[in-house]
Protein backbone atom coordinates (compact mmCIF):
# COMPACT_ATOMS: atom_id res chain seq x y z
CA UNK A 1 0.00 0.00 0.00
CA UNK A 2 3.14 2.15 0.86
CA UNK A 3 4.65 1.69 -2.42
CA UNK A 4 1.50 2.58 -4.52
CA UNK A 5 0.15 5.74 -2.01
CA UNK A 6 4.26 7.23 -2.83
CA UNK A 7 4.43 6.24 -6.45
CA UNK A 8 1.24 7.99 -6.93
CA UNK A 9 2.32 11.47 -4.73
CA UNK A 10 5.39 10.81 -7.55
CA UNK A 11 2.97 10.71 -9.85
CA UNK A 12 1.23 13.86 -9.35
CA UNK A 13 3.87 15.74 -8.24
CA UNK A 14 5.35 15.51 -12.02
CA UNK A 15 2.18 16.24 -13.40
CA UNK A 16 2.61 19.54 -11.40
CA UNK A 17 5.79 20.66 -12.73
CA UNK A 18 5.24 19.47 -16.14
CA UNK A 19 2.30 21.81 -16.67
CA UNK A 20 3.93 24.23 -14.89
CA UNK A 21 6.96 24.26 -17.63
CA UNK A 22 4.84 23.43 -20.28
CA UNK A 23 2.20 26.64 -19.78
CA UNK A 24 5.02 29.13 -21.88
CA UNK A 25 4.60 31.91 -22.90
CA UNK A 26 6.82 32.57 -26.27
CA UNK A 27 7.59 35.73 -27.74
CA UNK A 28 10.32 37.95 -29.31
CA UNK A 29 11.74 41.47 -30.42
CA UNK A 30 14.25 42.94 -32.70
CA UNK A 31 16.77 44.47 -31.78
CA UNK A 32 17.45 43.26 -28.68
CA UNK A 33 20.52 45.52 -27.84
CA UNK A 34 21.60 48.75 -29.51
CA UNK A 35 24.49 51.28 -29.42
CA UNK A 36 23.53 54.71 -30.78
CA UNK A 37 26.12 57.75 -31.43
CA UNK A 38 24.42 60.64 -31.72
CA UNK A 39 25.55 64.56 -32.31
CA UNK A 40 24.15 67.39 -30.20
CA UNK A 41 24.57 71.44 -30.17
CA UNK A 42 24.89 73.43 -27.40
CA UNK A 43 21.87 74.29 -26.10
CA UNK A 44 20.45 72.63 -28.46
CA UNK A 45 18.04 69.49 -27.92
CA UNK A 46 17.98 66.10 -29.46
CA UNK A 47 14.83 64.28 -30.69
CA UNK A 48 14.94 60.74 -32.75
CA UNK A 49 12.58 58.64 -33.69
CA UNK A 50 13.47 54.22 -32.76
CA UNK A 51 11.69 51.45 -32.68
CA UNK A 52 11.25 47.98 -30.91
CA UNK A 53 9.79 45.04 -33.23
CA UNK A 54 7.39 42.72 -31.37
CA UNK A 55 6.45 39.17 -32.68
CA UNK A 56 3.56 37.01 -31.01
CA UNK A 57 4.79 33.45 -30.94
CA UNK A 58 1.97 32.07 -29.79
CA UNK A 59 -1.28 30.30 -30.99
CA UNK A 60 -3.40 32.84 -28.92
CA UNK A 61 -3.71 36.20 -28.50
CA UNK A 62 -1.46 38.27 -25.97
CA UNK A 63 -1.38 41.92 -24.07
CA UNK A 64 1.43 43.77 -24.93
CA UNK A 65 2.72 46.63 -22.34
CA UNK A 66 5.48 48.88 -23.21
CA UNK A 67 7.40 50.55 -20.34
CA UNK A 68 10.63 52.45 -20.32
CA UNK A 69 13.37 51.94 -17.86
CA UNK A 70 16.28 53.57 -16.59
CA UNK A 71 17.14 56.67 -18.51
CA UNK A 72 14.28 56.56 -20.75
CA UNK A 73 11.81 56.98 -18.16
CA UNK A 74 10.72 60.18 -19.01
CA UNK A 75 12.59 61.24 -21.98
CA UNK A 76 10.19 58.85 -24.69
CA UNK A 77 6.83 59.19 -26.45
CA UNK A 78 5.76 55.81 -26.70
CA UNK A 79 3.29 55.38 -30.07
CA UNK A 80 1.30 52.19 -28.63
CA UNK A 81 2.15 51.79 -25.01
CA UNK A 82 -0.64 48.96 -24.76
CA UNK A 83 -2.54 46.81 -27.19
CA UNK A 84 -2.97 43.41 -27.92
CA UNK A 85 -1.50 41.11 -30.45
CA UNK A 86 -3.21 38.46 -32.01
CA UNK A 87 -1.41 34.78 -32.49
CA UNK A 88 1.36 35.31 -35.08
CA UNK A 89 1.14 38.62 -35.70
CA UNK A 90 4.22 41.09 -35.90
CA UNK A 91 4.45 44.49 -34.81
CA UNK A 92 6.92 47.44 -35.20
CA UNK A 93 6.11 49.73 -31.93
CA UNK A 94 7.86 53.14 -32.69
CA UNK A 95 9.09 55.44 -30.06
CA UNK A 96 10.36 59.03 -29.78
CA UNK A 97 13.58 59.46 -27.59
CA UNK A 98 14.47 63.17 -26.02
CA UNK A 99 17.87 64.02 -24.99
CA UNK A 100 18.57 67.77 -23.79
CA UNK A 101 22.73 67.48 -23.11
CA UNK A 102 25.79 65.42 -24.63
CA UNK A 103 26.29 62.29 -21.95
CA UNK A 104 26.04 58.55 -21.71
CA UNK A 105 22.39 57.44 -21.27
CA UNK A 106 21.49 53.72 -20.88
CA UNK A 107 18.04 51.94 -19.98
CA UNK A 108 15.90 49.48 -21.23
CA UNK A 109 12.51 49.50 -23.32
CA UNK A 110 10.57 46.85 -21.54
CA UNK A 111 8.02 44.53 -23.83
CA UNK A 112 5.80 42.89 -21.45
CA UNK A 113 3.71 39.41 -23.15
CA UNK A 114 1.06 38.84 -20.79
CA UNK A 115 -1.93 35.98 -20.77
CA UNK A 116 -5.05 37.40 -21.19
CA UNK A 117 -6.85 36.01 -18.20
CA UNK A 118 -3.89 34.81 -16.63
CA UNK A 119 -0.45 36.19 -14.42
CA UNK A 120 1.81 34.63 -16.55
CA UNK A 121 3.71 37.18 -18.12
CA UNK A 122 6.92 37.59 -20.45
CA UNK A 123 9.27 40.87 -20.06
CA UNK A 124 11.96 41.40 -23.01
CA UNK A 125 13.82 44.47 -22.60
CA UNK A 126 15.56 46.21 -25.18
CA UNK A 127 18.78 47.60 -24.46
CA UNK A 128 19.54 51.11 -25.91
CA UNK A 129 22.76 53.11 -24.83
CA UNK A 130 23.03 56.28 -26.30
CA UNK A 131 26.17 57.94 -26.53
CA UNK A 132 25.84 62.15 -26.92
CA UNK A 133 28.54 64.27 -28.66
CA UNK A 134 28.56 67.91 -28.42
CA UNK A 135 29.57 69.85 -31.67
CA UNK A 136 33.09 69.00 -30.62
CA UNK A 137 32.75 65.46 -30.47
CA UNK A 138 32.90 65.26 -27.14
CA UNK A 139 31.09 63.10 -24.38
CA UNK A 140 30.90 64.91 -20.72
CA UNK A 141 33.58 63.08 -18.30
CA UNK A 142 30.33 62.93 -15.81
CA UNK A 143 27.87 59.82 -16.91
CA UNK A 144 24.71 61.02 -16.89
CA UNK A 145 22.80 57.74 -16.21
CA UNK A 146 25.59 54.95 -15.50
CA UNK A 147 24.86 51.05 -17.10
CA UNK A 148 24.80 49.14 -13.90
CA UNK A 149 25.41 45.67 -14.85
CA UNK A 150 22.73 42.66 -13.46
CA UNK A 151 20.11 45.77 -13.55
CA UNK A 152 18.01 43.07 -16.09
CA UNK A 153 14.83 41.95 -14.47
CA UNK A 154 14.82 38.07 -13.88
CA UNK A 155 12.09 36.22 -15.26
CA UNK A 156 9.38 34.80 -13.64
CA UNK A 157 9.50 31.62 -16.07
CA UNK A 158 13.18 31.18 -15.31
CA UNK A 159 12.51 31.33 -11.80
CA UNK A 160 9.29 28.66 -12.10
CA UNK A 161 11.57 26.48 -14.39
CA UNK A 162 14.49 26.44 -11.48
CA UNK A 163 11.93 25.47 -8.65
CA UNK A 164 10.93 22.66 -10.77
CA UNK A 165 14.22 21.40 -11.76
CA UNK A 166 15.10 21.81 -8.13
CA UNK A 167 11.84 20.02 -7.26
CA UNK A 168 12.16 17.11 -9.84
CA UNK A 169 16.21 16.52 -8.36
CA UNK A 170 14.69 16.25 -4.62
CA UNK A 171 11.89 13.38 -6.10
CA UNK A 172 14.52 11.92 -7.87
CA UNK A 173 16.74 11.71 -5.14
CA UNK A 174 13.66 10.52 -2.49
CA UNK A 175 13.17 7.43 -5.32
CA UNK A 176 16.72 6.62 -5.33
CA UNK A 177 17.08 6.87 -1.36
CA UNK A 178 13.86 4.95 -1.34
CA UNK A 179 15.12 2.20 -3.55
CA UNK A 180 18.84 1.60 -1.81
CA UNK A 181 17.03 1.32 1.69
CA UNK A 182 14.97 -1.48 0.45
CA UNK A 183 17.86 -3.55 -1.24
CA UNK A 184 19.61 -3.90 2.50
Amino acid sequence: MKKVSFAITVLILLIVLVSFVSAELTASISMPRMVLYKNISDGGNLAFENFVGVNNNNNHSVSILIVPIGAWKGRVNISEIEFIMQPGEKRDVYYTLYIEKAGYYSGEIDVIFSENNSKNTLSLPQKLVVIVQDENGKVPEEITTPYIQGSEKWNKRYTLLAISGFLVALVLLLIITKLAMRKK
